[in-house]
């Protein structure tokens, strides 16, 4: 069970999840956080990385992080013989007027936490060696590690081009535009053009590399995103045409016994709410049209017409048998229903086996094309200095991977660059961002644990992962959960009144509120009782 988060009296070790409901005072306590490791931990600003996830968000973020600063100074400045007199301390941090409307709203606590901030560091130094710091740490703020995920990722390339194995001036393409679709084309004029199967099969469906390329670049950035092989699936769509082809040469040489055995002796015995006569007599003309022309008929035509809702085959002989009325089933020809299973029965299989190959054979084309730009993609980065968001995150993520030379390096440099990681909007991490964070901030090697391994707090809302927000997935923050050695919530709602939290907290109040195990709802108290 999650403990009850408090700023300045959490240790700072470890990895840390922090559940974070709405209007819980997410910002206020990471702000609180950050003030704690300035003065209480004597780190410097651009020792604490700060990760969000929009630019607005970032900008918002330094605000309050700087404030949080310039509060404590504040304060400091207006208590002559500070370490002495507690009560004015917290009077004069009262006094300051962003303070005292963020006390008031959210947080009543604040100036009583800033005070006993403010008395325990003064504890380990000098009031007038606290300011210097201060002032210092306010001075270089500019300097301070609080990004984007692509900026921290950017931040990264930069410092470790070396391990990162890019080069050393990086430009970045804020355009996006990846519409050029080389890649895609080289692919189409590899493997399909030359290949009658595929080419008639991306004809059939209007495919072009254009077409497929769109279908699959917003998964370019998601290695983590394994394709299954699926075999050579041109050479099964091959033998499914072919067994479709003899199956139906096979029925159309008897076709006008076919058509006599099913229209004249079996179709008027069976009920009407499964073999429309109309609908049947119109299929046994495309049929006999197809037989006279030498043409096959379209595997899609047959499938309708041969199979119901629940993908049962109508030209079966017990299925026929099922559906003629008891009373004639006694003198119904046998001989006639298994020669209709042997033509159409058999027609109708081997159709169904075309178009599942068709389709199977088109998700392996694309699937394979996504495979092949990935590889495109990352050899033509080699040789290039252009780069746009997604490949950010890709270079830092492959640069981590095991596999890599100077993967351990990185992680190490990474660890002595940041002595405490607070991800804030943790529930809008994907496996890729958190695979980054975890290789770099999670002592998982004996080197890694052998080194200086930062602090890692990650803060967040699961109840806000299950929408995919942002490209949140879900499954990843429960890892992390379940990674997690302290894991806190924040328990008073400082934003709505009692009946409304009250009300909701009692609607999730049940066993897997949110259909998956380890995704409880965490229930939270009311900091206002009125409207």
């Amino acid at each position: 069970m999650p403990s009850s988060f408090s700023p300045l009296h959490i240790p700072i070790q470890g990895i840390n999840l922090i559940e974070a409901s709405a209007g819980t005072g997410k910002t206020w306590n990471i702000a609180a956080l950050f003030a704690r490791l300035v003065l209480l931990e004597q780190m410097p600003v651009d020792k604490i990385l700060v990760v969000t996830f929009t630019k607005a968000a970032t900008a918002e973020l330094k605000t309050r992080l700087r404030a949080r600063l310039d509060q404590a100074l504040t304060a400091l400045k207006r208590t002559p013989n500070a370490p002495m007199q507690p009560e004015i301390l917290r009077q004069n941090s009262l006094d300051d007027k962003n303070l005292a409307e963020l006390c008031q709203k959210y947080a009543p606590d604040a100036a009583a936490f800033l005070a006993e901030l403010l008395q325990k560091a003064m504890a380990n130094e000098s009031p007038e060696r606290l300011v210097i710091r201060l002032k210092a740490a306010i001075s270089q703020f500019d300097h301070a590690s609080i990004y984007t995920i692509h900026g921290f990722c950017q931040r990264v390339l930069q410092d470790f081009a070396f391990y990162c194995q890019v080069p050393f001036s990086l430009e970045m393409d804020e355009e996006q535009h990846r519409q050029d679709y080389v890649a895609a084309q080289d692919y189409w004029r590899a493997t399909v053009a030359h290949d009658d199967t595929l080419a008639q099969l991306v004809y059939r469906h209007r495919q072009t590399p254009q077409h497929l390329a769109a279908r699959v670049q917003s998964f370019l950035a998601r290695p983590y995103l394994k394709t299954q092989p699926v075999g050579k699936t041109a050479d099964f769509l091959r033998q499914a045409e072919q067994a479709y082809r003899r199956a139906w040469q096979h029925t159309a040489a008897q076709w006008h016994k076919v058509q006599a055995a099913f229209l004249d002796e079996v179709q008027p015995k069976l009920h009407k709410k499964n073999y429309d006569a109309q609908k049947y007599a119109d299929f046994c003309a495309l049929l006999a049209q197809h037989a006279q022309d030498g043409t096959e008929p379209p595997a899609s035509t047959v499938t309708q017409h041969t199979f119901d809702s629940k993908g049962g085959n109508k030209f079966r002989a017990d299925y026929l048998l099922s559906k003629i009325a008891k009373a004639q089933q006694a003198g119904q020809n046998r001989e006639t229903l298994a020669f209709l299973e042997d033509t159409l029965g058999g027609l109708a299989e081997t159709a169904q086996a075309a178009e599942r190959a068709e389709q199977n054979a088109l998700i392996g084309l694309t699937l394979a094309l996504l495979d092949d730009w990935r590889v495109q993609n990352e050899h033509g980065k080699q040789q290039q200095t252009t780069r746009q968001f997604d490949d950010l995150l890709l270079d830092v993520f492959h640069a981590l991977q095991e596999n890599r030379t100077h993967a351990a390096a990185l992680s190490q440099a990474m660890a002595r660059q940041w002595r405490v990681a607070l991800i804030d909007e943790f529930q809008d991490t994907d496996p890729l961002q958190y695979d980054i964070f975890r290789r770099a901030f999670a002592a998982e090697s004996d080197v890694q644990k052998a080194a200086c391994t930062p602090a890692w707090f990650m803060v967040g809302d699961p109840k806000q992962a299950i929408y995919s927000f942002r490209g949140a997935d879900i499954f990843a923050y429960l890892a992390a959960a379940e990674k997690a050695e302290h894991r806190y919530t924040l328990t008073t709602n400082h934003r709505s009144h009692a009946r409304l939290i009250n009300s909701i907290g009692a609607l999730f109040a049940r066993d897997k509120p949110f259909a998956l195990d380890h995704l409880p709802y965490e229930p939270v108290s009311a900091g206002r009782a009125e409207k």
